[in-house]
């Protein structure tokens, strides 16, 4: 008994603190309902609730250290595509031309692009029925990516012949390697710079090693990380 009696002296301190803080949170989300509820009906003007709650979302994250970040649903991809240099897409880097359309201007190798016929030079002038001249580059650039499997569709004029034709694409998970540039320099010593550094940057690296070492006798490497914040 005098065991339990301890055990309850020492557990009980932690429950209630515990309790306590349930509590608090709780009150605290009730007060922010019940405000934007209030907000909702009385104020002078109709409000956009859902852009409200970001922007106090964001207010309450300033007040903590500069790197924690509130990220919306919707730029999920993105931040896949920082964080491991994949993405749901066509395999190619455009440049929006303007009054012109999309030019094409580096389609992947292997890429669905590529399979898809679109070489360097082609301009895109239609993105699923949408007119590329009323959209902005990052517009674009949205529109082109999406569920891998899924389908997108381009109106094209071609670079060779000048005509303009519909292009089907199929959407892939791309992959963009960390590794900008790898070679052999002087001495035997092999050159690698990295240009991302994503979840897949070290695979990256160990794959142009392995066909560098397969070429070459290596006596050392310069792995060259500048641009690494």
């Amino acid at each position: 008994m005098k065991i339990k009696a301890i055990l309850l002296a020492l557990f009980l301190p932690l429950l209630l603190n515990a309790q306590s803080a349930e509590f608090n949170t709780s009150k605290s989300l009730d007060i922010f309902h019940s405000l934007l509820r209030e907000i909702s009906l009385y104020y002078v003007d109709s409000v956009a609730l859902d852009q409200l709650v970001y922007t106090g979302i964001e207010a309450m994250l300033s007040t903590m250290d500069p790197y924690t970040k509130f990220i919306p649903e919707e730029e999920n991809e993105s931040i896949e595509m920082m964080t491991t240099g994949s993405y749901g897409g066509v395999g190619a880097l455009i440049k929006k031309s303007p009054g012109k359309g999309v030019l094409v201007s580096e389609p992947y190798a292997g890429s669905p692009a590529v399979k898809a016929g679109l070489i360097a030079g082609d301009v895109i002038l239609v993105i699923d029925g949408k007119s590329v001249l009323e959209l902005s580059a990052d517009e674009c650039s949205s529109r082109m990516k999406g569920t891998p499997g899924t389908e997108v569709e381009f109106l094209v004029r071609r670079l060779m012949q000048q005509d303009t034709v519909s292009v089907k694409v199929v959407r892939e998970k791309v992959h963009i390697s960390d590794v900008g540039l790898a070679c052999m320099i002087e001495d035997n010593i092999a050159y690698i710079r990295l240009t991302g550094f994503t979840q897949g940057g070290a695979a990256d690296v160990r794959k142009v090693l392995k066909k560098i070492k397969t070429d070459h006798t290596v006596k050392g490497i310069i792995l060259d990380l500048r641009g690494n914040g």
